[in-house]
């Protein structure tokens, strides 16, 4: 748990030298204190609502994530559903670390452990990226000038692809025979990997 924490941290401090002084969005129907995140260098987005999932989550993951030449790996309770997404890390006691929330105008980590600016809308936008509807997925990067699909692998295996000017940024591949789920960010240099846990 110990290096997960230190995974994110990683992955949080980047964004922020990123993001800087970014404000948040303004002149929105409900008062929102969301962030944009850098997809790109130069590009910023906005996370999808909570009702762009596809299918409801509400289940234990072992979380393996790789960044910096170093693999960790966690216990991740995801809940993801047309209210809300929020991930509760585990250590190998069952014992709660932290909580990343978000309900469609406010996104937060609560935890001690993390910094105070760390940015959990880069998190959220991943978890997006491979739980919401591929169809509103492409609606909502080509107002920034991305493009993103979702090609069949064969099998219950999809592979989906947030690209930019025809070069592929992130790669998300879903195999649900194995219950495993693959975010490869080809641009940042991290892959995260989701295998749900099945009691027997």
């Amino acid at each position: 748990m110990r290096h997960f924490i230190f995974f994110l941290l990683t992955i949080g401090t980047f964004a922020l030298q990123l993001i800087g002084c970014a404000s948040t969005p303004k002149n929105q129907a409900k008062k929102s204190s969301l962030s944009k995140v850098f997809v790109t260098n130069t590009s910023r987005v906005d996370v999808l609502p909570p009702d762009s999932i596809l299918e409801e989550i509400d289940d234990y993951f072992l979380f393996e994530g790789t960044y910096g030449g170093k693999t960790l790996t966690a216990t991740v309770y995801l809940t993801l559903n047309q209210n809300e997404i929020s991930a509760v890390l585990l250590n190998n006691f069952g014992i709660e670390m932290g909580t990343i929330n978000y309900d469609g105008t406010s996104a937060e980590v609560q935890s001690s452990l993390f910094p105070k600016k760390l940015k959990p809308e880069y998190i959220i936008l991943d978890l997006q990226n491979a739980f919401a509807s591929p169809e509103n997925l492409k609606n909502h990067y080509a107002k920034y000038g991305f493009d993103f699909c979702e090609l069949d692998a064969g099998e219950q295996k999809t592979e989906r692809q947030l690209l930019k000017k025809k070069e592929i940024i992130e790669r998300i591949f879903i195999d649900k025979t194995e219950n495993i789920i693959k975010i490869d960010n080809i641009l940042r240099g991290y892959e995260y990997r989701f295998t749900k846990i099945i009691d027997e």
